[in-house]
């Protein structure tokens, strides 16, 4: 209730207004009288009168929401601490703080509530300890009785998607460039001192210089932020409304021109990763790494891929052969699963297609690959650069292709890959027409976990072992799977670890491969939690994220289906 208070009221509140949160304190006997006297208080005096906090200790914290920028605001907020100043100490002979330090907002009232005597000895230490007043100036001890009324932080508006952020710091553990750069609320904070500079400021060119790295080219924009945070604020979408706005007339035209071809794009990428297969294998992986780090000095560490560590096979150019009369639902491989194949020290064979489809039918629900699948592809890596029309040409065509495949929604379509999952249900309606945005909405999108979850009663493991590391990525997080997740894990093994400390792995699609550092940032104490605790396998759900993964961490992780598909062999 407590926290739900603090979302409440950060979505209620006024645009440009700051969120002051407080809490006193009333002898328990009274709470209930001073609970309903604060309530009257605020509600006197504009605010939003809601009350939470531990009644047991008669201890309420409330939310203040004033425009300290405007006079007229100021004043009443001015008028309200007095006010409850003299509930708080006159009438309850409560306290003023709770919990909360004492602070600038307290300050001017502490005499108020200590008494001259007491607030003496305390100005005595302090002057002993800080002689020149250096520490703290005006918190908890001031001459100044209008402290509080002085100095505040402007609040300007920015983008809409991150006005209402109230730089609780909520979103900062789940942020994978939190040990990098910056995390959603700083980037939030910068923005907003971008907003406050004059166009002309010298401090406004050099944050806009830095935050291009530190603000944009390291945000993963996986969206994991917006769970814990109190007003839902997905600040990866703040970064790729900037993404967007920055993409040139010739980046568009790149992007849709790579929209119309991704087929042959694709053919180009797995021929690259056979050519990086071919000479990683006769040379040290650590001279590629030079290679490629030369290159991005001299062209851009955001243009050209590093490589980090080993890289996979190439994906095998032919996908399974399927039936399509004999089908429960329609497979579509993701792109990243038809250009990746397995890590250098597994077999190639079987490919992830294969192994998805051999254990489908092994169930007795077998998957048909429309021949057509080459060249489609979810849209999400268009939606993270910010290349709106690639984007839109993409998100249409897959549509287009769904519904047709599905024979209008009748069959279930199944993704092997959870970030593209979760674009397809979450971003792709958001760029196509009403018509399509229907269609969208009357098919079953299923990801491959579910479906596996599904099967799991008509499979029977030959063994089992003992322990697998698990690693639930952002997109499982989103779309509400990571509990299936472990669902399968322990079909797999007696037991299951997902390391303390895990979050998103900041590979983000390219973007680990663009910037390595922030992955292992990321990982940084997942990968402590997998050296205290080894396993016998590591899995997760999705290729990309996988990769980034065995760089970071140098465990072999996978997906999830080639360990269920080979223990659930017939022996």
């Amino acid at each position: 209730m407590r926290e739900g208070l603090l979302g409440i009221v950060g979505h209620l509140r006024p645009e440009g207004s700051a969120v002051v949160n407080e809490d006193v304190c009333f002898p328990p006997a009274h709470i209930a009288d001073g609970a309903h006297d604060l309530q009257q208080l605020l509600s006197k005096h504009g605010f939003l009168p809601g009350v939470a906090g531990h009644a047991a200790y008669g201890n309420l914290h409330f939310t203040l929401t004033p425009i300290l920028s405007e006079e007229a605001d100021k004043e009443r907020y001015g008028a309200f601490m007095s006010d409850l100043v003299d509930l708080v100490i006159g009438k309850y002979d409560g306290s003023l703080k709770a919990e909360h330090g004492t602070g600038r907002n307290m300050a001017p009232f502490v005499k108020h509530e200590w008494g001259a005597k007491a607030t003496d000895i305390m100005w005595r230490l302090k002057r002993l300890a800080d002689p020149h007043g250096v520490l703290g100036p005006n918190v908890i001890l001031t001459t100044d009785e209008g402290i509080h009324l002085k100095d505040f932080k402007s609040t300007p508006k920015i983008e809409q998607v991150a006005n209402l952020c109230i730089e609780c710091g909520f979103c900062e553990a789940a942020c994978p460039s939190r040990n990098v750069t910056t995390t959603p609320r700083q980037r939030i904070a910068l923005r907003r001192e971008m907003a406050r500079q004059p166009e002309d400021s010298p401090v406004l060119a050099q944050l806009q210089a830095e935050y291009e790295y530190d603000g944009i080219e390291t945000c993963a924009a996986d969206g994991t932020c917006a769970i814990p945070c109190p007003v839902q604020i997905n600040t990866g979408d703040l970064i790729k409304g900037f993404r967007r706005a920055e993409s040139t007339t010739s980046r568009e035209h790149a992007g849709l021109a790579a929209a119309k071809h991704w087929g042959q794009i694709e053919r180009l990428a797995r021929t690259a990763m056979s050519a990086v297969d071919g000479v990683q294998s006769r040379i040290d992986v650590k001279v590629l790494t030079e290679l490629t780090d030369a290159a991005r000095c001299v062209v851009s560490s955001d243009l050209i891929p590093s490589i980090p560590g080993p890289m996979p096979h190439a994906a095998p150019a032919h996908l399974p052969h399927t039936e399509r009369r004999s089908r429960c639902a329609v497979y579509f491989p993701a792109c990243i699963n038809r250009i990746f194949g397995r890590d250098p020290d597994k077999p190639s064979t079987p490919s992830l297609p294969e192994a998805f489809v051999s254990l489908s039918a092994r169930a007795g629900m077998p998957l048909w690959i429309p021949d057509d699948v080459r060249g489609l592809c979810c849209s999400t890596p268009w939606a993270s650069k910010g290349l709106a029309d690639g984007h839109q040409w993409m998100a249409e065509a897959i549509c287009d292709a769904f519904w047709r495949w599905t024979d209008h929604g009748s069959l279930p379509i199944v993704i092997d890959a959870a970030s593209c999952t979760h674009g397809l249900l979450e971003d792709v309606a958001k760029h196509v027409d009403d018509a399509r945005r229907a269609q969208m909405e009357a098919m079953s999108i299923r990801d491959s976990i579910t479906w596996c979850q599904d099967l799991l009663p008509h499979l029977s493991a030959n063994r089992k072992l003992e322990t697998v590391a698990l690693h639930p990525t952002c997109s499982t997080t989103h779309l509400g799977l990571n509990r299936d997740l472990k669902t399968i894990a322990s079909f797999l093994a007696d037991t299951t670890v997902v390391p303390v400390g895990t979050t998103c792995c900041g590979t983000a699609g390219d973007r680990g491969l663009l910037h390595p550092e922030l992955v292992v940032s990321a990982t940084r104490d997942e990968k402590a939690g997998l050296e205290a605790s080894p396993a016998q396998a590591y899995l997760s759900a999705n290729r990309t994220c996988e990769m980034g993964l065995r760089h970071a961490t140098g465990r072999p992780y996978e997906s999830f289906i080639f360990l269920l598909e080979e223990l659930t062999r017939p022996s």
